[in-house]
């Protein structure tokens, strides 16, 4: 790729908070910018499972029927916003399983109107979002603007099961020459923050993105869950997924 484009990665046990890996950017000598910690970019439609997380935990699940047809909302006396689908189709009926596993726009923004936005930022700060996400019928396909390390954190929560992924760090503890500890990580206590059956099922929806839908290129021959996202003209290119105890955030795009 050309030099202008840039990417980040963050690796983490979701279990622990700890801190596999992280790559900020290109190159270090060039950018001191760490793109994975400090760059705040719009997550497009890997802010769905927030959406449906919410809906399930407010009694949908991946069976409810969704409609992905035409939507109009009116926006204020002279605007409204007509969301669309990335191949421009609409496929009528289909269960939410099949709105989160294929990604499709319209069901997405249905339910997050049905739910609130205010629901779905509500659980997205549960997982792990600290960024301000704006109360719009569009949130829901990841206009709001967040950090990598946000995303991989919240995803980890995901992958707990509900129990919140603790603070992430690097260190685990600090030997001297005669290996007496001179300091030491303090294990965090966990907290149960969404309902791990509800949990459970999007969790498990997100293994049919990797088996079936739009993730099919992380699938890496073992159980792995995740969810893609792309922002409009694809600036910005995610994915987000987790195994049994690594959560992996992945973004590339231009600064």
């Amino acid at each position: 790729y050309e030099p202008k484009v840039q990417g980040s990665l963050l690796a983490i046990n979701q279990l622990t908070g700890e801190v596999y890996a992280v790559v900020g950017g290109r190159s270090f000598t060039t950018s001191e910018f760490n793109r994975a910690f400090q760059a705040k970019r719009q997550p497009g439609s890997a802010f769905k499972p927030f959406v449906y997380g919410a809906a399930f935990e407010a009694g949908d699940n991946p069976l409810t029927i969704l409609q992905d047809s035409p939507l109009k909302i009116k926006m204020d006396k002279s605007s409204f916003y007509t969301p669309m689908n990335n191949d421009g189709e609409f496929w009528g009926p289909v269960t939410a399983w099949e709105g989160l596993v294929y990604s499709r726009n319209v069901p997405a923004v249905r339910l997050n109107m049905k739910i609130t936005p205010a629901k779905t930022i509500e659980y997205a700060k549960k997982c792990g979002i600290e960024s301000d996400i704006p109360y719009y019928p569009s949130s829901a396909l990841g206009t709001g603007t967040v950090t990598l390390k946000e995303m991989t954190r919240a995803y980890g929560t995901i992958a707990n099961l509900g129990t919140k992924t603790p603070n992430l760090f690097f260190i685990k503890r600090i030997e001297n020459r005669l290996g007496r500890i001179l300091e030491e990580h303090e294990k965090e206590t966990t907290i149960q923050v969404l309902n791990p059956d509800k949990t459970y099922e999007l969790s498990e929806s997100l293994r049919g993105v990797i088996e079936k839908g739009t993730g099919r290129g992380a699938d890496i021959g073992s159980p792995v869950a995740g969810k893609t996202g792309t922002s409009d003209d694809r600036t910005d290119a995610w994915f987000v997924g987790f195994s049994s105890n690594i959560t992996c955030g992945v973004w590339i795009g231009r600064d």
